[in-house]
């Protein structure tokens, strides 16, 4: 099996079809909006992948890429994943904490940082891991002072919500302003980086740091889920000798988000060929906004689908045995009796 790559994408029949030569910048422009259609209209061949991690609190911060949770293990025994809502119902367990509850994984917000910042005395500091342009490029931080008012600053005779702090890797800048818990709220980077770029939690009475954050080169608004895993912290501590990791080992199926590519041997997710192909003639006739084009691209979109499904199938075998997912315990409801 091939891995596609944009590369393959502008050696393929794309460009031509889309009237577009193969070297320009709208490839990458029409495959990217390609994979993220497809890759919101159902679980295509690839879109789920196997993550284990480490542990050593309740909360979890995923990478950029993973869009959702599907299933998880702890110490290799399942749990259930939740929605945000399992807190909230009337005849539930309530609220849960990282050190209270039962063992389930619960959705949280999402963040721009991998870790809070503890207290509310603490700067940012910004480092970068290879040299960048001069002037130095900047990273736009959002959040609140202490005293819950947003931070503000004034920039070429203007006034803007948050600061900007440079990102340079020969001198570490730090923020002028105290950023209260749980940190920024917001982080925007310039994106086309030539490295990754990290944020720390910095206390200047001590210059005690804490890593909080690491952005990929090309990432600009950072977004990440968020998990909990209520009862972690008073559950366990490792897994034992029978795990590879010296924490609580936690296994999950995820959904895998769309990430768009700009350089040729970047890969994609969806690798069926066809469908992108469809994919993108349907968007070509999008824009031509006439009730014939608008037909003749809901065909293509619609071969699309039936290229994803095929491949499905074709990967995922006759043979193959499908689990049935049924809760042990109804919440909210009450137990349901066996019947015999």
């Amino acid at each position: 099996m091939r891995i596609l790559r944009l590369t393959d994408i502008r050696a393929s029949r794309i460009p031509k079809l889309i009237q577009k030569c193969s070297t320009s910048d709208d490839v990458a422009s029409y495959i990217n909006e390609a994979q993220e259609r497809l890759m919101q209209k159902g679980r295509w061949w690839g879109m789920l992948r196997r993550y284990a991690i480490c542990v050593t609190e309740g909360y979890i911060t995923w990478p950029r890429h993973v869009a959702s949770i599907e299933a998880a293990s702890l110490c290799d025994s399942p749990i259930t994943v939740r929605n945000k809502f399992f807190e909230f119902m009337e005849m539930g367990m309530g609220l849960q904490r990282k050190d209270v509850g039962d063992l389930q994984v619960l959705d949280r917000d999402e963040s721009c940082i991998f870790i809070d910042v503890a207290g509310i005395d603490k700067t940012i500091k910004v480092t970068a891991d290879v040299a960048e342009a001069t002037p130095a490029p900047q990273v736009l931080l959002r959040g609140y002072l202490p005293s819950g008012r947003p931070i503000r600053t004034q920039v070429g005779g203007s006034w803007i919500e948050g600061e900007y702090v440079d990102i340079n890797n020969a001198v570490p800048a730090i923020s002028t302003n105290i950023f209260a818990a749980p940190g920024p709220r917001q982080v925007i980077l310039p994106g086309n980086l030539n490295g990754i770029v990290r944020l720390y939690s910095y206390d200047p009475a001590t210059t005690d740091e804490v890593l909080i954050a690491t952005y990929d080169p090309d990432e600009t608004v950072p977004w990440y889920r968020r998990s909990m895993i209520a009862g972690l912290e008073n559950c366990c501590t490792s897994c034992g000798t029978t795990s590879d990791c010296s924490d609580v080992r936690v296994v999950v199926i995820c959904l895998m988000e769309h990430i768009p590519v700009a350089n040729d041997n970047d890969t994609l997710v969806i690798q069926n060929l066809e469908a992108l192909t469809h994919t993108c003639q349907a968007m070509r006739y999008e824009e031509m906004d006439s009730a014939t084009s608008i037909r003749k691209a809901d065909a293509h979109m619609a071969k699309a689908i039936v290229a994803l499904e095929k491949e499905l199938e074709h990967h995922a075998g006759a043979g193959t045995v499908v689990p049935i997912r049924v809760e042990g315990t109804t919440w909210g409801a009450g137990n349901i009796e066996a019947i015999y």
